[in-house]
């Protein structure tokens, strides 16, 4: 969900936690818990001090054999003076949501492997017809074929809600749910200082039909 918009005015105050434990250094390349994709080598003149790699900051993970778990939580309020998106009669709300994630990561000198599953929930305090719970849960992974030759690819699921403020968005009593599967493989290859990437990717959509005002339903099955 778009929380804030440049034209309402929101507060928001969050607390996140990520659970750390102690076990034994992670294997080279492994500290980065983002999806699998191309691994190449960086090219040190780029590196800022902004953009180096940070280790020492980097989460510990709990280990599970070949593997490190990294969950994490997040906990917020916020004040939504619009929550419609309307230009007249607008309607104010908070909102408590929580954000639990949990990601899996291989600790391998080669290849690599990851798992995700997360959750996004919000409760309005008065107006619960907004409420949701959207999830999604993922896994992707590398095979370094060479030194210079990655392939990777990667699945996807996700159940969603559309925000109020979406111009393709089905004008109903309560948000608009819909599913998003992802696919995608690709390869990588790096010629000296040149890596040529290629990719194909699938993006499948389905839309729930929403209640209407009154009786019936908006039939979004055209989307």
């Amino acid at each position: 969900m778009k929380r804030a918009t440049a034209c309402t005015a929101a507060a928001a105050v969050a607390l996140s936690a990520l659970a750390l434990t102690t076990g034994p250094a992670r294997a080279q390349g492994a500290a980065s818990v983002s999806a699998p994709g191309p691994a190449q080598e960086e090219d040190e003149r780029k590196v800022t001090v902004m953009t180096r790699q940070k280790p020492e900051l980097d989460p510990i993970g709990a280990r599970l054999g070949s593997f490190l778990i990294y969950p994490s939580v997040g906990v917020g309020l916020a004040f939504d003076d619009n929550i419609y998106r309307t230009e007249k009669d607008r309607e104010a709300d908070f909102v408590a949501y929580v954000t639990p994630e949990v990601r899996v990561v291989s600790d391998w000198n080669n290849h690599e492997l990851a798992f995700r599953a997360n959750l996004d929930a919000g409760r309005y305090f008065e107006n619960t017809g907004e409420d949701y719970i959207d999830w999604g849960v993922e896994t992707s992974g590398r095979l370094d074929m060479t030194r210079a030759t990655q392939v990777f690819g990667g699945l996807g699921y996700e159940d969603l809600h559309e925000d109020r403020g979406s111009p393709d968005g089905a004008v109903g009593v309560e948000p608009t749910q819909y599913d998003r599967a992802t696919a995608n493989i690709g390869v990588s290859h790096r010629l000296n200082r040149l890596t040529v990437t290629g990719e194909a990717r699938l993006v499948r959509l389905d839309f729930d039909d929403v209640r209407a005002g009154g009786a019936g339903h908006v039939n979004t099955d055209d989307r």
